[in-house]
């Protein structure tokens, strides 16, 4: 195991190693789909919620069915995040 950290650091410096695990976290123009974004489509407010990006609040509480949808859209009969959907997370705009 050790070889393959050495010769890992050999091609990339654990700098580099950082600023590209920091890049693919940001939401960018360049990339979309970005580690944050994935988060926040695939949020549950509870584990044994099935709905993943839709915070249901308490109907007794607001004395309607009131839905908030967090992440990018889902299609309604695949539960699949379209490949035209639109970033919810902006950064730098």
């Amino acid at each position: 195991m050790r070889e393959v950290v050495d010769a890992f650091f050999r091609e990339r410096s654990i700098v580099n190693h950082h600023l590209a695990s920091f890049n693919d976290f940001l939401p960018t123009n360049d990339n979309p789909n970005s580690r944050m974004q994935r988060i926040v489509d695939e949020s549950r407010v509870s584990e044994d919620s099935l709905d993943r990006g839709i915070i249901r609040l308490d109907v007794q509480k607001t004395k309607s069915t009131i839905m908030v949808r967090v992440g990018r859209r889902r299609d309604g009969r695949s539960n699949q995040i379209g490949s035209t959907a639109e970033p919810t997370i902006l950064i730098g705009q």
